[in-house]
């Protein structure tokens, strides 16, 4: 390795570092650039938004939606400068807006609604609609749903795609409200005089308006009333007050212009046909009928709850009859099963006996075999002394007589063996028997 390597390793990798620092230079510019360029498009589009009286929701998401366009474009040309291959980075963008799209489909539809109605602007805050199934009054109108608060002051929440899809009527915008009630009076009644009296109820409260004029008209010949149709117009505000205070007032006007409102009713007329006589003689028949038909009726029914009883009786000595056959059957078990114990016990006792009388044997033999060993065990202990008594004397006469008896002591050590082999044959023979007395 010579310096002229190291020299042109040290040229590569300047050039290197100068490549990318132009490129990351490029990059920069571009994405300042990019920045300056989207704010100012940005600007220009919440103005104009604003200026055509776009709602708050509906100008914010156009914005962030162009502002994110533009930003997507700025970085695939950063990226096309820093020599990235751009077939793979649109590639993996457009898989990346279509999972999107699949997975927040709902969730764009309801956007896309929300941009519809903020747009076309079919109602505003404050204002009383039906729709998505929901009737209230509109408290606040979101990008995605729009929230109401219902007559009886619940809050309910509604998507924007349903409201932007299915039929919606606002009560509000025009205004003002035609109020539709129904108002019945009898067929006895002078209709101009009930017309005239519901007119001067219109009249005379505050919140009618007088243009337009309030329609009282008859709408229908009922089954048992005259009904008028009475529709004052008020404002949106003033409807459920007018409807309530209009069908009070006039009831209380009607009935001081002695004038009734019918309730359902029904004339019925009666005919009779023959003398008096005869229909008390059928109706005395008649009754007698029935009684006859009442006092048969109750015999077939004493009758029917003598069987029954009867044949609850029967049941119940069937009953007693199989409970006692059952006990007899369970005493005759208890009987056996109290002989078969008893039988049982005997066994066990003579088992027993058995057992005692046979540790009995065993525990006499064994004092036999250890009065046995304890007389052997005397036995050695003499035969032992005398052993002792006679070493003793012979230690004393080899120290007297060490020369000349040499010839006796061989002798009597010849005599002194054999009589060890007898006295251990004498043992063995008594361990012997010592053995087959336990054995037995």
């Amino acid at each position: 390795i010579t310096k002229e390597f190291w020299s042109e390793q040290a040229t590569v990798l300047f050039s290197s570092l100068a490549d990318a620092a132009l490129t990351a230079a490029k990059a920069a510019v571009v994405l300042i650039i990019a920045w300056i360029v989207i704010k100012i498009i940005c600007w220009i589009l919440g103005r104009a938004l604003d200026r055509s009286k776009v709602e708050e929701p509906a100008r914010g998401f156009v914005v962030s939606t162009v502002k994110s366009f533009l930003w997507i474009i700025a970085v695939l040309q950063m990226l096309e400068l820093v020599d990235v291959p751009m077939l793979s980075a649109t590639a993996l963008t457009t898989a990346l807006a279509f999972a999107v799209g699949i997975a927040l489909g709902d969730m764009a539809t309801n956007t896309l609604g929300g941009l519809v109605l903020m747009s076309y602007k079919p109602f505003k805050v404050g204002e009383v609609i039906t729709g998505g199934g929901v009737t209230g009054k509109v408290a606040e109108i979101l990008l995605d749903r729009t929230i109401l608060m219902t007559p009886d002051n619940r809050r309910a929440i509604v998507p924007n795609g349903k409201l932007a899809s299915d039929s919606l009527v606002n009560f509000t915008r025009s205004g003002k409200r035609r109020v539709d009630m129904v108002i019945g009076v009898g067929y006895d009644v002078n209709l101009s005089d009930a017309k005239r009296v519901l007119e001067k109820v219109c009249k005379h409260h505050k919140l009618v308006l007088k243009d337009p004029k309030p329609t009282i008209e008859v709408t229908e010949l009922g089954d048992n009333s005259v009904n008028f149709a009475v529709r004052p117009h008020v404002e949106s505000a003033d409807y459920w007050t007018v409807f309530f205070d209009v069908q009070q007032a006039a009831k209380i006007a009607l009935d001081e212009a002695g004038m009734n409102i019918p309730f359902p009713q029904r004339d019925v007329h009666l005919f009779k046909h023959g003398s008096l006589a005869e229909e008390n003689k059928d109706e005395e028949n008649k009754e007698e009928e029935e009684e006859e038909e009442e006092e048969e009726e109750e015999e077939e029914e004493e009758e029917e709850e003598e069987e029954k009883e009867s044949s609850e009786e029967e049941e119940e000595e069937e009953e007693s009859s199989e409970e006692e056959e059952e006990e007899s059957s369970e005493e005759e078990e208890e009987e056996s099963s109290e002989e078969e114990e008893e039988e049982t016990s005997e066994e066990e006792e003579e088992t027993s006996e058995e057992e005692e009388e046979e540790s009995s044997e065993e525990e006499e033999e064994e004092k036999e075999g250890s009065e046995e060993t304890t007389k052997e065990e005397e036995e050695e202990k003499e035969s032992s002394e005398e052993e002792e008594e006679e070493s003793s004397e012979e230690e004393e006469e080899e120290e007297e007589e060490e020369e000349s008896e040499e010839e006796e002591e061989s002798e009597e050590e010849v005599v002194e063996e054999k009589k060890e082999k007898k006295k251990s044959s004498h043992k063995h023979h008594h361990k012997s028997k010592s053995k087959s007395k336990s054995k037995k």
